[in-house]
């Protein structure tokens, strides 16, 4: 079975720890969308890119802030947490994890930990 990699990107340095060398589950916290009526937290597949094009998508396509880092992941880590991936490829390579608890915001805060606790974080040249 092929193994899909991801990744989120954190803009805000509160959302890792760069002491510890980890993603804090706020970064996959998700937001709202009401527009498709459900919980999403954005994320890019990043197989088969160098080191310098994963920082390049998400510059491309994250400009409101600053990259700081991001958390390397995998798909079956999101299946693992009861999630799943909506590969839609808007903007390119783009997904969201969706599945998160609507009504329960403590299952959605596990669900974001176990996903933390997965990641590998990455922190940004331009700020390494």
């Amino acid at each position: 079975m092929f193994v899909y990699k991801l990744t989120r990107f954190i803009r805000s340095k509160s959302n890792y720890s760069k002491k510890k060398n980890r993603v804090k589950p706020a970064a996959f916290m998700p937001i709202f969308n009401d527009d498709s009526n459900r919980f999403e937290t954005s994320s890019f597949f990043i197989d088969d890119l160098e080191e310098i094009r994963i920082w390049d998508l998400g510059n491309k396509h994250i400009q409101d802030l600053k990259i700081k880092a991001r958390g390397d992941f995998k798909d079956k880590d999101v299946e693992n947490s009861d999630l799943k991936i909506d590969f839609n490829n808007n903007p390119e390579r783009h997904a969201d994890i969706i599945g998160w608890d609507k009504d329960y915001k403590p299952k959605r805060k596990e669900q974001a930990l176990n996903l933390a606790d997965k990641s590998d974080l990455k922190i940004s040249p331009d700020l390494a």
